[in-house]
């Protein structure tokens, strides 16, 4: 039965050593460039952005997208925004090559966005008041990890691109959520 069902197609002629090596290093420069390309969205995030962030959230349109204080929880979005805006054009461009793209990048976000925070608290308890070029410190190595995370599951993702999608729509939606109505606890005050 696995025969009849896993099947090539008759007229397809079949794929040779040489085809699958060229489409798997084809795969991969294109992978490393989209990595890269997350890595310097949130570092430039994390370098030109975060110093300026409060201020520039005072535009109505920038709130949801840009810290509005310096919490732990809204230094999340410097370190997710990033990573959304590098995804979906991925996911739209890379088309059949890898599978379940969004859902790589929703489990990636899901470590590195607890590490971020265990990071930051981890810091500020030792130090106390952080200053800037420390979260901008960590929000790079975040997104180094991220990156690397990225580059390390792009390939190997067995499931399709819609539990992702809802991962990250759910994250957004709670990036939103708790900057206008932020619960009284210490995430997510400054």
């Amino acid at each position: 039965m696995k025969v009849l069902l896993y099947h090539q197609k008759f007229d397809a002629a079949p794929e040779i050593a040489v085809q699958r090596a060229q489409r798997r290093a084809r795969r991969i420069r294109k992978t490393f460039w989209w990595d890269t390309g997350v890595l310097l969205l949130i570092t430039a995030a994390a370098v030109w952005l975060h110093p300026y962030a409060v201020q520039l959230s005072q535009i109505p349109m920038l709130r949801c997208f840009l810290p509005i204080n310096r919490s732990v929880w809204e230094q999340c979005k410097l370190l997710c925004y990033p990573a959304f805006l590098v995804a979906v054009p991925r996911y739209l461009t890379m088309g059949d090559l890898q599978k379940g793209i969004l859902t790589t990048y929703a489990e990636g976000l899901l470590r590195t966005v607890p590490l971020l925070i265990a990071g930051l608290f981890t810091l500020q308890g030792i130090i106390g008041t952080l200053p800037f070029w420390l979260e901008s410190a960590m929000l790079c190595a975040c997104g180094a990890y991220l990156s690397w995370y990225l580059y390390r599951h792009a390939d190997h993702q067995k499931h399709g691109n819609l539990p992702g999608m809802l991962l990250l729509l759910l994250l957004e939606g709670a990036l939103i959520w708790f900057t206008a109505y932020p619960p009284d606890l210490g995430l997510f005050s400054a």
